[in-house]
């Protein structure tokens, strides 16, 4: 989408956003919502939310921004965290009795790979600013165009 976010506004995203997972997972206690109810709560919560913090974003910038951020962290637990809770034989209700697997579990280890992405995205900036390369330039470089 060719949007450089700066540090501010990942950290107001990050921590909003983990407040919402721990709210949207606590409704569950309360309303008996379906599991996986809170997926497409964040979803919309993330949509809403790239909306208020990138003032330049429109709508539908929003929504590719959500669904991406969706998509990666899918990607993320499927490839990371579901195999590592079956190598140690973990399964979700003992790790939400346990607060150390609360956080390590489902907090932690789904970010990696939003970890790795803005490492290489930060890599890829540094990259293009040693060379002299805007943005723009970088992805036609990318995209061999």
């Amino acid at each position: 989408m060719r949007y450089k976010s700066t540090i501010g506004q990942r950290i107001v995203f990050t921590t909003v956003y983990a407040g919402a997972v721990i709210f949207s997972r606590e409704l569950y206690n309360f309303l008996k919502l379906p599991f996986g109810t809170h997926t497409f709560l964040l979803i919309i919560f993330s949509t809403i939310l790239f909306k208020i913090i990138v003032k330049g974003f429109s709508w539908q910038k929003s929504i590719y921004a959500s669904l991406f951020a969706f998509v990666v962290l899918l990607i993320n637990d499927t490839f990371i965290v579901l195999p590592v809770l079956k190598l140690l034989g973990l399964t979700i209700g003992k790790i939400e009795v346990n607060d150390i697997f609360t956080v390590m579990f489902m907090c932690i280890m789904p970010s990696l790979l939003l970890i790795l992405v803005y490492i290489a995205l930060v890599i890829r900036d540094l990259v293009c600013d040693k060379k002299g390369l805007d943005d723009g330039t970088a992805f036609k470089l990318i995209d061999g165009k």
